[in-house]
């Protein structure tokens, strides 16, 4: 697997590495769903992709993963993605992209003090606009 999941205080860091898979989207889901049962509700995520060498995903891959984080989301949190290259900031817009539920706010970063800073706010609930 192309990923691990460290939980933090605030919110867990799920970072990618290497070629990330269909497969490795499936098994961060699966982690991310266990990880959350450690906290009071949904905790915030910076998703880090700055160490993604390559993705070998399609959009209908990302698609079935914001739709099923869709449908589970009982309570309002965020999701940070932690981007340094171009093609992982696309990947990242498109998740961000995707998700339109009103309890789910996604911003892409490229500054990782910015991202933890944003996730620290709390949260609002509200669904985030495309910066």
């Amino acid at each position: 697997m192309s990923f691990r999941i460290e939980a933090g205080a605030q919110f867990l860091k799920l970072i990618l590495f290497g070629i990330v898979t269909r497969e490795d989207l499936g098994g961060l889901a699966a982690a991310a769903r266990t990880a959350d049962e450690g906290y009071p509700e949904t905790p915030g995520r910076l998703v880090d992709l700055t160490a993604v060498d390559d993705f070998d995903i399609t959009f209908s891959d990302v698609f079935a993963r914001a739709k099923e984080r869709e449908a589970r989301a009982t309570c309002p949190f965020k999701t940070a993605v932690l981007v340094a290259s171009p093609v992982q900031r696309g990947f990242g817009r498109m998740y961000q992209a995707i998700v339109m539920h009103p309890k789910i706010a996604v911003e892409v970063f490229e500054d990782r003090q910015a991202a933890e800073s944003w996730l620290a706010e709390g949260c609002g609930g509200a669904h985030s606009a495309a910066s």
